[in-house]
């Protein structure tokens, strides 16, 4: 046998143990926090509810959320999607609530107005502002009550006659939660989402870097980086499935998030992007190290270098990793502070409660 065979197997080994025991830990404490921090429990409303969700594979996790926490909280869940013939279910089924998730890529203000009409309050939460103004902006007069996860474009929504109120995402825990992933998954740095031209930047200025470390990144477009021959070998471009992406946030050391920025041409003045994407809530669920650029809002829901780590700089980003890498005791204190935060204050049972509180009282 080779010395450099020998060599591999050693590292191999080495590197065998010390995750085995990091994992060990993290799940373990995992355990102790889920105990002591159980989800909220949400009094049951004689209601019926029919949620439309967009059923498309970037919201499935969003929508798992949701229908779990509604199941726990009203006497009746229809599901239906924005594909079905709404107006005929609502008159079938009398719903009390028709709630919609994003729905901006299909419905049409008469539907809406028709389910109005029966006397069905109508409720939707929009999910990709502020990147499809152009779609939301003629929705919003038509539902009775709107929820947008973007605090940035409330006034903006509130201008154009909606009865809006931010509400952030959340966590799905029956779905995102620490577990064990197979060595497929495994990585130091992580990062999962499409390639826009923002994040295509940064991740050049970060490639130097990167291809000294094991690193996993999936999502459409990263074919642009003009480093992509160097890191060819740790990308995935077909994407992955959002249970695919938890067993990747699992098996990381370190998952990177950049949010994606809105093109100023096309929102107008007063709105801005100031809230974090649901793979904030998602990421620390799994109780693994979250390192984030910074939005407004996001110190309203984590606290930096407490529950979460940030950056401004492709600098600053390598130097934080390189650190945490090392500092493997502060890594795992940071990711299981995140996990308790998430357990405490951000799962959709937090959301589903405030929801059904603004729009039926409590």
């Amino acid at each position: 046998m080779s010395t450099s065979i020998r060599s591999a197997r050693r590292r191999g080994s080495r590197d065998g143990y010390v995750k085995g025991w990091s994992d060990g830990y993290r799940l373990g404490a995992s355990q102790s926090i889920a105990a002591r921090l159980p989800l909220p429990e949400l009094p049951k409303r004689p209601l019926k509810v029919m949620f439309v969700r967009e059923d498309s594979p970037g919201y499935h996790l969003i929508e798992s959320g949701i229908m779990t926490a509604l199941s726990k909280s009203v006497r009746e869940l229809v599901a239906v999607t924005t594909r079905d013939p709404l107006a005929a279910v609502a008159a079938a089924e009398r719903p009390d609530l028709m709630l919609v998730m994003n729905g901006i890529f299909v419905l049409q203000p008469e539907v809406l107005e028709q389910i109005r009409g029966m006397g069905v309050r109508t409720v939707a939460w929009f999910a990709d502002d502020p990147y499809f103004l152009h779609l939301s902006s003629p929705l919003v007069r038509h539902f009775d009550y709107l929820f947008t996860h973007e605090a940035g474009i409330v006034d903006y929504y509130r201008s154009l006659g909606a009865n809006v109120h931010y509400l952030p995402f959340a966590a799905p825990l029956d779905r995102a939660f620490p577990r064990p992933a197979e060595a497929a998954y495994w990585s130091d740095i992580c990062f999962i989402g499409t390639g826009f031209p923002n994040r295509i930047a940064f991740f050049d200025r970060l490639a130097p870097y990167l291809r000294k470390r094991k690193v996993s990144i999936c999502g459409g477009l990263w074919n642009n980086l003009q480093s992509y021959a160097d890191l060819k070998h740790a990308i995935r471009l077909e994407g992955v499935s959002v249970d695919e992406a938890l067993n990747y946030y699992n098996g990381a050391k370190i998952v990177i998030n950049l949010h994606r920025l809105p093109d100023p041409a096309s929102i107008p003045p007063g709105v801005s992007a100031m809230s974090v994407n649901p793979r904030t809530f998602e990421i620390n669920a799994c109780a693994t190290l979250q390192l984030t650029d910074i939005r407004p809002d996001l110190i309203a829901l984590y606290e930096p270098g407490t529950s979460i780590e940030t950056y401004t700089t492709p600098e600053e980003c390598v130097e934080k990793i390189d650190y945490y890498l090392r500092h493997e005791e502060e890594r795992l204190r940071l990711a299981l502070n995140g996990y308790a935060a998430t357990r405490r204050m951000h799962t959709y049972e937090h959301r589903i409660g405030v929801l059904l509180e603004v729009v039926f009282g409590s």
